[in-house]
């Protein structure tokens, strides 16, 4: 599966200074450094081609995320209430993802990597073309969304809710999924190795018999 990555030139982005004053921000071709948008209220927050780094977004409810091309590093969505989100080509990195709500979420096209996600919420949401690497999603919810073609690769997974959730061409090979709450239903094209396969098995009450 090729994941598209960001389209960013650096040489051609400008460092801008953070300045929290306004309900609405839409920022291109630029890099920005440490700030805060914790406890916020804001209505629109768009990031196009731009470098995102030690950003704090704890507690605040922002309305309308876009991001395109585009990378954050060192940032903190805990406990934040994200609305109507549309991300593409964007990666994300050494993130605090946790106990954050998306909402009318879309991926398309973004690898998250050594990040904890755990208590986060992406019920509804729509992924495809999306790697998880080395993240904590214990206990995240994925109720009712669909996912495509994404990868788990060496993430945990504990007690992570599939329910309802409509599952094609997916790899949790690599990750612990003790206690995964799943149903027959949202299997597609699911792989697994044989550990995963024999625990799904007990879940889904089938009996293997040599």
């Amino acid at each position: 599966m090729e994941v598209r990555k960001p389209i960013i030139q650096k040489s051609l982005l400008k460092e801008i200074k953070f300045l929290n004053n306004d309900p609405s921000f839409d920022i291109e071709n630029s890099i920005l450094k440490e700030g805060s948008f914790e406890n916020s209220v804001n209505e629109e927050i768009r990031f196009n081609t731009v470098i995102v780094e030690n950003i704090l977004f704890g507690s605040a409810q922002i309305d309308d995320v876009v991001m395109t091309d585009s990378i954050l590093s060192k940032c903190d969505f805990t406990g934040a209430i994200l609305k109507t989100v549309a991300l593409e080509r964007v990666e994300i990195e050494k993130s605090r993802i946790q106990g954050t709500q998306f909402m009318s979420a879309s991926f398309k096209d973004v690898v998250i990597k050594n990040s904890k996600c755990l208590h986060s919420s992406f019920r509804f949401s729509k992924m495809k073309n999306v790697v998880f690497v080395d993240c904590d999603l214990n206990e995240t919810d994925f109720r009712g969304s669909s996912i495509e073609n994404v990868i788990f690769q060496n993430c945990s997974l504990k007690e992570a809710i599939f329910s309802s959730t409509k599952l094609t061409n997916i790899n949790l090979a690599t990750s612990d999924i003790e206690g995964i709450k799943i149903n027959k239903e949202s299997f597609g094209k699911v792989i697994v190795n044989t550990s995963q396969a024999l625990y799904l098995s007990s879940i889904f009450g089938i009996t293997i018999e040599d």
